[in-house]
């Protein structure tokens, strides 16, 4: 069976849908801000822009001054028009995409991981169910990324400071 790829908007939630997809899918899948070609499969995150640019640049502000903080992330969002615009267009020329907006499973965690089981066909027990709830939650991955700097990624996780 060919996984997707997972491709995010960054501050989109993109870490967490890799995490559920490489758990439902027993594989670690790719995972990118980039536009990726072809024909496999993708799940792609997204977020109102006006969201991620404020949770992208107060991340930011951590990290460099205000002006240098607004411009990264002003620049790194931009990119994701197209991105967004690719996916689309691949979408409707037969590309199978799961479209997963930040705003709709945020506070509804099973939503998200019962979208992406089915987008991967693999059904999941009860406990297993369970076990990928609880290893993918807010709370759970802001303990693990509490000590990862901003700019490094924990192999494992796919986690980042925030």
């Amino acid at each position: 069976m060919l996984y997707p790829v997972c491709i995010g908007m960054e501050r989109s939630g993109s870490t967490v849908a890799w995490q559920i997809a490489s758990l439902v899918s027993g594989t670690r899948l790719e995972k990118t801000h980039k536009y990726v070609s072809g024909n496999s499969s993708c799940i792609y995150t997204y977020r109102n822009p006006v969201e991620a640019y404020l949770s992208l640049r107060r991340t930011f502000l951590d990290v460099y001054p205000r002006g240098i903080a607004e411009n990264h992330a002003i620049r790194r969002l931009y990119t994701h028009a197209d991105v967004y615009k690719n996916l689309r267009i691949d979408k409707s020329k037969g590309r199978k995409i799961l479209f997963l907006r930040y705003e709709d499973f945020y506070e509804f965690p099973e939503k998200r991981i019962n979208k992406i089981s089915q987008f991967i066909n693999n059904s999941l027990t009860k406990e297993r169910f369970a076990e990928i709830l609880g290893h993918t939650s807010l709370e759970e991955n802001f303990k693990k990324s509490k000590n990862i700097n901003f700019g490094t990624i924990d192999r494992n996780t796919q986690l980042h400071g925030n």
